[in-house]
């Protein structure tokens, strides 16, 4: 299988519902853990909301082949 189909067949096997429920505790946690928000905490918070998610999705495709 070339590169290209097997990238666009990626969106297709991410379940959203187990990366919601996998990655909502971590979330939470920075949450309740930041304090009062800054500049600073929110671009930190956004990284790990982004890179959270993209570890969730690469873990549901990587269960699935």
């Amino acid at each position: 299988m070339s590169r290209l189909p097997r990238t666009l067949a990626l969106p297709g096997s991410i379940r959203m519902g187990e990366v919601v429920v996998l990655q909502g505790a971590p979330l939470l946690g920075l949450a309740f853990s930041i304090g009062s928000m800054t500049p600073a905490k929110l671009l930190a918070s956004l990284i790990f909301a982004v890179a959270s998610f993209f570890a969730g999705r690469s873990a549901s495709f990587l269960k699935r082949t």
